[in-house]
């Protein structure tokens, strides 16, 4: 067993690796350490390397837990303090993603897609050749990491969501022990890469809002209860929250994410506004959507007078406070959606393009997420 000198040796070993640039290496000899000694110094050093590494959430978790640790710790408070005001890294890390040669990337400019569209058929017909095994089983199992857990698994997949034959991957893959699909999985990496409290979540009753209440420092989760209950009202033990005017005061937030609620929202610009606002300078927006990036986004549902008026056919998503009716959805989002978000006042916007078999980040031959600084 390692002793205190023998941990020491590793701290010391780790910051000459981190002064030789060898950050990820440093960072893993040094976590070891501290796993074993829960020495201050250590940690610090720990966080500020987690922070080098692109992973602002873990650097602030730690040295939020070293300042309970030892108070006195004048370090490790003045880092504290600074990373909360450093905005977060622009572009994301995404190498993580990509760690099995799979598709990660950040796309700003529409033309930028085009490097990705040769091997687009070939994962199409991937997730179509999986497809054609599982035809007749009701459930399977697929292989993979789990970064969210950060184990292996094996990740669950039906025919309960289908999409052009296949089943509706983005939807399913769900992982046995964090209970998150294939896009929730996704977003939880780029929350990791990019996210800094105070968190604030456009859910509260999903297995997403559990991780991220017992992952994530300073967390506020919400529900929309009804277009008559004040913002911020508490009913039943659910915050209330309306996209379109949001309760809380100008720059209050880090790190703004949401999964799936936008194209429900019945004034697209008017929520990217109100995001923006809540959002300090230099805040992040991760924003999960249906998205088709060679589309421009169309508007379904209007509302006048408050009630809605159908422009396309009704479509209903799921909704775990309205199983039996579900969410009416009032836009398809296409590429515009990036330029709205500049438009509504953030500074970077763009688009992270992903898919990985070894992840199970399957569904259309790719994922998008979107994500803005302020």
């Amino acid at each position: 067993m390692p002793s205190p000198a023998d941990d020491a040796s590793a701290h010391a070993e780790a910051l000459e690796l981190a002064a030789a640039g060898q950050d990820d290496a440093a960072r893993a000899l040094l976590a070891d350490a501290v796993r074993r000694q829960l020495d201050p110094e250590a940690i610090n050093d720990l966080a500020v390397l987690a922070h080098r590494c692109g992973d602002a959430t873990e650097a602030v978790a730690l040295l939020e837990a070293l300042t309970h640790l030892a108070p006195d710790h004048t370090a490790a408070r003045e880092n504290l303090e600074s990373l909360r005001e450093i905005p977060a890294p622009w572009p994301p890390r995404l190498d993580r993603i990509a760690a099995d040669g799979a598709v990660a990337a950040l796309i700003e400019d529409h033309a930028e897609l085009d490097p990705l569209r040769p091997g687009w058929m070939q994962r199409l017909e991937f997730e179509r050749q999986l497809s054609v095994v599982h035809r007749d089983d009701e459930q399977w199992l697929v292989p993979g990491y789990c970064a969210t857990c950060s184990t292996h698994q094996l990740f669950r997949c039906d025919w309960v969501s289908t999409w052009g034959g296949t089943p509706n991957f983005r939807e399913r893959l769900h992982c046995p022990r964090c209970h998150l699909n294939s896009r929730q999985r996704l977003v939880t990496q780029l929350v990791k890469a990019m996210g800094q409290p105070p968190y604030y979540v456009y859910e509260l009753v999903t297995t997403f809002y559990q991780w991220a209440a017992t992952t994530l420092p300073q967390v506020t989760g919400s529900e929309y209860l009804g277009h008559d209950v004040p913002g911020g009202s508490v009913i039943n033990g659910l915050r209330h929250e309306d996209a379109l005017e949001l309760s809380f005061a100008d720059d209050s937030f880090g790190t703004i994410v949401s999964c799936d609620v936008f194209e429900h929202v019945a004034d697209i610009d008017r929520a990217l506004q109100e995001c923006a606002r809540v959002l300090r300078p230099g805040g992040t927006l991760i924003l999960s959507v249906p998205f088709d990036p060679d589309s421009q986004t169309v508007q379904r549902v209007e509302l006048r007078d408050g009630e809605p008026v159908h422009l396309l056919e009704p479509v209903y998503h799921g909704n775990p406070l309205d199983q039996e009716k579900g969410s009416l959805t009032f836009y398809d989002h296409g590429w515009d959606l990036v330029d709205r978000m500049r438009s509504a006042g953030f500074s970077r916007a763009g688009v992270v393009a992903a898919w990985s078999q070894y992840h199970g980040y399957l569904g259309r031959g790719m994922q998008f997420v979107l994500v803005a600084q302020r």
